[in-house]
């Protein structure tokens, strides 16, 4: 009798202990399954930032032709060229075994401005410096992909989609003999706010908010009025100076105050030489010379960099220190004041586009290779 209840219980826990190993087997087949599917959204997903990330630089790069050939263009303008390489360049790419077509529509390819302080990029806004792109798999566009085992609980497709942004920011370098030995600090941009183009801005004398300029001897060190004159502008009216390839990082030297009398008309002869020379088609008569100029951090009396751009004393006054490069601005050099004035004037100018690589904050010329920037609170 005692065997047999034994039996029994042995049959009935053989029974529970079979039912729990098969709810085990679906559970961890259930799981198994998800981990499957999610892995192919996972790497779909991958393969659509691809696309969208190879679009919208080719996109970019066309928009950075345009603007070039013509800054005024706007984003109505620049769409159809860019639309078409982004669709070009997309439909040879594939996610999960299609290719992928990038739609034409005001969400899936927008053309506007990158905010490069602020990393934001506003659609439609004027003049345009970016582009970005969704390249997408669901039922508008190349298809929701299909699932292998998610379709058990009635999930049979899945959406998925990436999202891409390329600018045209700052540029980061200036090939030999482009940059005078002039500089900016970065504090007299942030004073302007973004409407420093075309504002006018002393050279000389500096040391104020209005003279926020220093002259640079580049990497010679130490930086001397002397050198300035002999070894840079008598030697580059002479054709036996260029400039030194200029590159963000790089530390100049600079010297500030007064310049002696044969300093100033040295530079003044170096005006009146260049600005019939300088290949400025806004400028046929030759009244200005447009040049480039670096764009420095200055420093604070303790070391540290000026932060502030209400303070004078720091970002605008005279530089006599090494200092870092922060990125080149174009300017206009508008009038040159003989002695006994002595006065140096021009303007920044915006909205130029150098062939080369950005990637340096937006002193109003950007270069024409774009790069991929990432949006505040885009989600990857």
């Amino acid at each position: 009798m005692i065997k047999n209840d034994f039996v029994t219980r042995l049959k009935e826990e053989r029974g529970v202990t079979i039912i729990i190993v098969a709810i085990a087997i679906v559970m961890l087949l259930s799981f198994v399954a998800l981990a499957i599917d999610i892995g192919f959204v996972m790497v779909t997903r991958n393969e659509l930032q691809n696309v969208g990330d190879a679009s919208v630089l080719a996109a970019t790069g066309k928009l950075g032709t345009i603007m070039k050939e013509d800054p005024t263009n706007d984003c109505s303008t620049a769409r159809p060229p860019v639309v078409e390489v982004a669709q070009e360049v997309g439909g040879k790419n594939q996610a999960a075994g299609v290719n992928i077509a990038v739609i034409d529509n005001s969400s899936d390819i927008q053309i506007g401005d990158w905010d490069t302080v602020n990393k934001v990029f506003t659609p439609n806004k004027n003049p345009p410096n970016a582009v970005r792109i969704t390249a997408r798999r669901d039922p508008n566009a190349n298809q929701p992909i299909s699932t292998f085992f998610a379709r058990i609980f009635g999930v049979n497709t899945v959406d998925v989609s990436a999202r891409a942004t390329a600018a045209l920011t700052g540029v980061c370098t200036e090939d030999a003999g482009r940059v005078i030995p002039v500089g900016i600090p970065w504090t007299w941009f942030l004073n302007q706010g973004s409407s420093f183009c075309n504002q006018q801005i002393r050279f000389y004398p500096t040391g104020d908010a209005t003279g926020c300029a220093a002259w640079t001897t580049y990497e010679h060190e130490p930086a001397s009025e002397s050198y300035l004159r002999k070894d840079i502008l008598e030697a580059w009216l002479a054709g036996t100076f260029t400039a030194p390839f200029a590159e963000r990082d790089h530390q100049y030297y600079y010297t500030g105050g007064t310049l002696g009398e044969q300093t100033f008309t040295a530079f003044q002869d170096l005006f009146n030489y260049m600005k019939s020379r300088d290949d400025d088609p806004d400028d046929p008569l030759g009244l200005t010379w447009k040049a480039n100029v670096v764009v420095y951090m200055p420093e604070a009396p303790g070391g540290e960099d000026c932060s502030d751009p209400a303070d004078i004393s720091c970002g605008c006054a005279n530089a006599n220190q090494e200092l870092r490069v922060l990125g080149f601005a174009t300017v206009l050099i508008t009038d040159v004041k003989p002695p006994p004035l002595k006065e140096i004037w021009g303007k920044v100018i915006c909205h130029l586009y150098d062939p080369g690589r950005g990637g340096c904050n937006d002193f109003g010329t950007l270069g024409t290779i774009p790069g991929l920037v990432a949006e505040v609170n885009q989600v990857y």
